[in-house]
């Protein structure tokens, strides 16, 4: 008997190669975006939680002080306005005398993608906190500022989520 001289193959054809490249790159298309997705929404969720705690520090220092200065403020930290880019920035405890950060008994740890301020506005009634956030959430180089209003009842700060002030504020 006579033996066939065909010798079988061992590995992928052109065609399966293909497919797997073809596969490969849809579940790619479908990935990257919802990864892009998923680091922008971790940047925003950043904000709500420090914005919230400035105001408990500033309810806190309120408690324990006789009187609020009259003009008690935080300047931008860690950064500038100008300076907020899509990039972290370690937060900055001692911030100078300039303003009242190192009055606060607020701990940021680590390090923050937006600027973050403060201002008391005492003329109005009932007292006005103010705490704005600046930052570059999707690195396009355009300011995304977010505003949130507290009225001030006692020692208690309390969101106001219907007033939105305009961003460009002159109590900052």
């Amino acid at each position: 008997m006579k033996r066939s001289a065909r010798r079988s193959s061992s590995g992928f054809t052109l065609i399966e190669l293909m497919i797997v490249v073809a596969i490969v790159g849809v579940l790619a298309s479908i990935a990257l975006p919802m990864y892009q997705n998923m680091t922008l929404r971790g940047r925003v969720a950043e904000r709500e939680p420090i914005m919230r705690s400035i105001a408990k520090a500033v309810g806190d220092y309120a408690l324990n002080a006789s009187a609020l200065p009259a003009t008690f403020r935080g300047l931008p930290n860690p950064m500038t306005e100008a300076s907020a880019s899509s990039t972290k920035v370690p937060w900055a405890q001692n911030h100078g005398d300039t303003d009242n950060w190192r009055d606060l008994s607020l701990v940021v740890d680590g390090a923050t993608y937006c600027a973050y301020s403060f201002a008391l506005d005492q003329a109005a009634t009932p007292v006005k906190l103010l705490v704005k956030s600046v930052c570059d959430i999707d690195g396009d180089g355009v300011q995304s500022v977010k505003v949130q209003v507290y009225d001030g009842y006692g020692n208690a700060f309390i969101l106001r989520p219907d007033l939105s002030p305009e961003p460009a504020s002159n109590i900052f």
